[in-house]
This record gives C-alpha cells, structure tokens and sequence, in this order.
C-alpha cells in the first residue's frame, strides 16, 4: 500500500521520538503543523531536518496506546508543503482531483482554503478506509501546504464531515505558524483558479498556475 511505504521510509529515517507531538515545524519553521483538540502529529513520519516537508496528523489517544487525548473519531490527515515561485494561488477543487487522478465527487472553495471530496483512492492509502476521501488546499507563507483526509469505510469523515476537520486542521496550522511579511505584501494573497478552466490565472501575466510539484504524492516518504 503506497501509505505503509511512506510510512516505512519514515521509519528508515532519524526520528524526534514516539510520544506524540502537539506540533511540529515544516518548510524551514514556516509551516507548524498542529492538529484540533486530542489530534497529535505522528512523530514516526517526522524526520529532524529543516527542509522537511510532510507530516501525519491522527487520535492522540490511538498515537498514544491510550495513554494521552480522549476519545475522537479515527482519521488520517497529511499535511505535505511545496513553495510557490511568483505569487501563490489556490486551485479548484476539480483540480485537485485532477492532480491525483481520482473522480471528483464534490468541493468548494471557502474562503482561504479549497476543499475536493473525492469518489475513490481513499482505500488505496488506508487499509480498511473508505474510497471517499477529502484533498485541501491553502497558501500560508508563501507555500502552499496541502491536506489529505483518509477515514475508515463508512465514517462520516469520509462524507461532509470531513470537510469541517480539514477547516479545523487549517485553522490550527495558521493559529500555530508565524506570521511572515510577505503574507501581507501587494499581490502575495492567494487567489482562486478560474472556475470556467479550472486552473488559476496570474493577475500580472494572466498565464495559467498549477500546484507545486508532487503536492499530493504520499508516496514520497519524509527526507532529512
């Protein structure tokens, strides 16, 4: 399963521990990953290094054996960072499907974040999960970070719900980062992709956006 060899990369790798972890830094401290209450981040996917760019967000109390966080609903959130050269943008959800080669089944774009529910893939990653899953996408100092949201066959998380975790997931990612300048300088705001082609159209260029290279791919296991 291409999630159990991200997951034994990881393990191949200098690791900060097994105790799960309120947060942890990414992209060189400009991203710090946290999840809502009693969700830690999986110290096993988090490799020492600054450069690094993926992490894995779960139940406290399952990362734990139950020793630490209550009780809450089984999933899984990836959280993977890529830069932005020029201004960043947001896609459209149907992009995202697109960029993972999997039907779109639903999305919006809310706001700061654009959110895709996806039809099937989610039990390709997730052994016993359910094919429906939910991709997110939200620009935070000068990177785009990317979200992932897999949940066991049947669960709501696989349905509408899952497109509130991932808000809750964003808005504690930013509560917890830094505020760097460029998120305020002219023109740095992320903007939405063009709903008639999907993709997004820089306002100085007017030339076509995508997403970062390999955003999505959890096949690509943590690096040093």
């Amino acid at each position: 399963m291409i999630l159990v060899t991200a997951l034994s990369a990881a393990a191949c790798t200098e690791v900060v521990g097994d105790a799960p972890l309120k947060q942890a830094t990414l992209a060189g401290g400009d991203v710090v990953v946290a999840g809502p209450r009693n969700y830690c981040v999986d110290p096993q996917t988090l490799p020492r290094g600054s450069a690094r760019s993926f992490a894995m967000i779960a139940s406290c109390n399952i990362l734990s054996g139950g020793e630490r966080g209550d009780f809450v609903e089984p999933v899984l959130v990836t959280v993977t960072t890529g830069p932005f050269e020029g201004a960043p943008v947001l896609p459209s959800p149907r992009l995202l499907a697109e960029e993972v080669g999997h039907p779109y089944a639903g999305g919006e774009n809310g706001g700061d974040i654009t959110l895709a529910q996806l039809g099937a893939g989610g039990n390709e990653l997730l052994e016993g999960g359910d094919p429906r899953y939910w991709r997110a996408a939200f620009v935070l100092n000068n990177h785009v970070v990317g979200l992932a949201l897999y949940a066991p066959e049947g669960s709501r998380m696989a349905a509408g719900t899952g497109a509130q975790m991932l808000r809750q997931v964003r808005d504690s990612i930013v509560a917890a980062s830094p505020r760097r300048a460029q998120d305020s300088a002219p023109g740095a705001r992320a903007f939405l992709a063009n709903p008639s082609t999907g993709r997004a159209t820089g306002p100085a260029t007017g030339k076509q956006a995508g997403l970062p290279a390999r955003l999505f791919d959890e096949r690509i296991g943590p690096s040093d």
